[in-house]
């Protein structure tokens, strides 16, 4: 994880009013297309920015926490315990971090710029800050994040671990806890016996045909096993 901060832009401390924001990361974007390139690119758009937020809206600093470009760095702005100017609210100015991804229009995030803001994410965790992910359109009507960017806030991709795969996490591995398994495990066994023991109400005599089937592949198994067995012991013989 890269945290850049803020002495890596030349910018002293932030003049922005101290506040604790606690409740989670506000996703944002650009607005129009950035077709940002190279790292130098990313540098001086977040330059600009915090230029265009000073001078254009008199504003104390940049208005985000923190901005994360496509090249998975995350870049600081405001930083902790800031009051923001992005939200649009005062309650959410106050209580909630924000993240501006360095794109706009129907552009699509890196993986690295994926990774960039679950690495910003588990950084706030770590800080008592909570792990939930909202989009900008969540506390005002706006654009922002666009629909790109606010789709995978609402699919949980940003919520995800910072070492998982990029932005669709419909083609990610799953790893599975030992009780995740037994659970599997347990619930498939279950099923198998509904279909080997005997109906109640029919008779201890019936079976359905799903437990025929599986009593048969068992057999069939076993047969199977124990001729692969004797062939062996054949082999071993000669």
């Amino acid at each position: 994880m890269i945290i850049r901060p803020r002495s890596y832009f030349g910018w002293g401390p932030s003049g922005a009013d101290y506040a604790n924001p606690r409740s989670g990361l506000v996703v944002h974007y650009n607005g129009p297309a950035t077709d940002l390139d190279g790292h130098d690119e990313c540098v001086a758009y977040w330059k600009d920015c915090r230029s265009q937020h000073m001078r254009g809206n008199g504003w104390a600093d940049v208005g985000y926490s923190y901005a994360a470009c496509r090249h998975g760095e995350v870049f600081t702005g405001r930083g902790l315990n800031r009051y923001q100017a992005a939200q649009g609210t005062t309650s959410g100015n106050a209580n909630w971090y924000s993240v501006t991804l360095m794109l706009g229009g129907s552009e699509r995030p890196t993986d690295e710029q994926v990774r960039g803001v679950r690495d910003l994410r588990a950084y706030l965790m770590e800080r008592g800050v909570s792990g939930a992910v909202r989009g900008h359109r969540d506390f005002i009507a706006t654009e922002c994040p666009g629909d790109v960017l606010y789709a995978l806030v609402e699919n949980g991709t940003f919520t995800r671990p910072p070492a998982a795969g990029g932005s669709d996490p419909e083609e990610e591995d799953v790893a599975l806890s030992r009780e995740d398994i037994d659970k599997i495990a347990e619930a498939a066994a279950a099923k198998v016996w509904e279909h080997l023991l005997p109906d109640p109400v029919k008779g201890p005599d019936s079976r359905s045909q799903a437990g025929l089937h599986l009593r048969r592949a068992s057999r069939n198994s076993d047969e199977l096993v124990q001729a692969e067995r004797a062939r062996a012991a054949q082999d071993d013989d000669s």
